[in-house]
């Protein structure tokens, strides 16, 4: 969404006008099936790479990632205020493209998130400090990407929920955060990460970690909200989608390594 937020070298560029036909070429091949795609527009903030960007990276705070070591360079208000004006760009190339929606991210590679945490969040301005300040930030983005589409275009957020760390963000951070972002009646989702840069082992859970192992974060959100809310990771049968699913801890089931393994896993479960 920005020129400085390049964690990898081939990065789609959405906040470029020409992206839009790549776009529109993407979405139109999707809808002859009976399928909708939403974009993902997330800044990655400090956890990026200057030497690809040939830009400083951005933080909250002058503290570096343990991936790329790279020291941030504070974000003046006038840096803010540019990383916001790029989401709404990028979220109405994003709609001109032929999406059927957004999630806006700040779950656990987001600098959104950078700035809700306490880890990560050192300001003494109006976008640090407490809670309320912390979420400012994410609060303008979405603002800024409702004002480029629609009311009835659907825009959600991906929410780390709990980012399992001494002095970070907790379940009970998120479920404050969750209804103070459903409260502006600007968006239709939550969608939940778990963890952070100090335990990717969380974020990307292997076959040690068990099943179901983030439900309890759904449930957790879905008490302080009437909005939808999506469950992930490590959700690797139907029969356990569907469990979540009909108790009520979640409304909706994220799934990647399943469809990586077996593409023809929706299909299978409708069938029987």
């Amino acid at each position: 969404v920005h020129p400085a937020d390049r964690p990898h070298e081939q990065m789609i560029e959405a906040y470029e006008e020409k992206v839009i036909p790549g776009f529109q070429e993407l979405t139109s091949t999707i809808h002859r099936y009976p399928t909708k795609i939403f974009a993902q527009l997330n800044h990655s903030g400090f956890q990026c790479d200057g030497c690809l960007s040939r830009l400083p990276v951005l933080g909250p705070s002058p503290i570096s990632d343990i991936e790329f070591g790279e020291t941030a360079k504070v974000m003046e208000v006038e840096d803010i205020r540019d990383v916001v004006n790029h989401f709404n760009k990028a979220a109405g190339y994003v709609k001109a493209g032929g999406f059927d929606g957004i999630e806006i991210s700040l779950g656990h590679r987001s600098l959104l998130r950078q700035f809700l945490s306490p880890l990560s969040n050192y300001r003494s301005d109006e976008f640090g400090g407490n809670l309320e300040n912390r979420m400012r930030l994410g609060l303008e983005v979405i603002d800024s990407v409702r004002k480029v589409v629609t009311s009835n275009f659907p825009v959600g957020v991906r929410l780390c929920a709990d980012e399992v760390f001494y002095g970070a963000i907790t379940l009970e951070d998120a479920k404050e955060i969750a209804h103070q972002f459903e409260s502006t009646g600007q968006i239709h989702f939550i969608n939940l990460s778990v963890g952070t840069y100090y335990n990717l082992q969380l974020v990307r859970g292997s076959m040690h970690t068990p099943p179901e192992f983030t439900v309890h974060l759904s449930e957790g959100i879905k008490e302080v909200v009437k909005i939808p809310v999506f469950a992930n990771n490590r959700i690797n049968t139907p029969e356990m989608a569907e469990r979540i699913l009909s108790g009520g801890k979640a409304d909706m089931i994220g799934l990647v390594r399943p469809l990586i393994c077996d593409p023809s896993f929706p299909i299978k479960a409708i069938e029987g």
